[in-house]
């Protein structure tokens, strides 16, 4: 009786941990509020879009995901677009998507299969996440992109959308 009430308490306990994971989960459709980049331990944080940065970042129940980020105010060039207005827009953009996988709670890496910057393309990129109440809160481990010249952690928030 003591083993049959030991498995029971062991079910209950495990049942009651898959709810709390499954809600830890990034599924849906989120809109950034904030993107801020520091140096690894926090030192000269900034945010290289400015206070608004502009973009979208998805994730599907069958385990897909796409990412897109621009900064605001983003001119429309004339057409066609001169080389020096298509390089701008280029630096002002990035853009990734593929499958993902939820490795443990607050880790998601993101298999990247289609990218704005080809460099990406066949890498796993891992990503820290917490939600907390309708914001999915996003960071990396210490990354060099955008032209940086150090490797800086970079925090994203994002505001559910659906």
């Amino acid at each position: 009786m003591k083993q049959l009430l030991r498995v029971a308490a062991l079910a209950l306990l495990a049942g009651a941990a898959i709810p709390s994971f499954a809600q830890q989960t990034p599924v849906g459709v989120w809109r950034l509020v904030s993107w801020v980049n520091a140096l690894e331990g926090g030192g000269d944080a900034v945010q290289p879009w400015g206070p608004h940065p502009v973009g979208f970042i998805s994730y599907t129940p069958g385990d897909r995901m796409s990412a897109v980020v621009t900064a605001p105010d983003r001119k429309r060039p004339e057409q066609p677009a001169a080389a020096e207005d298509q390089a701008q827009l280029y630096r002002t953009l990035f853009a990734y998507a593929g499958s993902y996988r939820v490795e443990a709670e607050g880790v998601v890496v993101h298999n990247v299969e289609v990218a704005s910057d080809p460099a990406w393309v066949g890498t796993d990129q891992r990503r820290f996440f917490r939600i907390e109440g309708n914001r999915l809160i996003i960071t990396t481990p210490p990354l060099k992109i955008l032209a940086e010249s150090a490797p800086r952690v970079h925090t994203l928030v994002w505001e559910r959308v659906e």
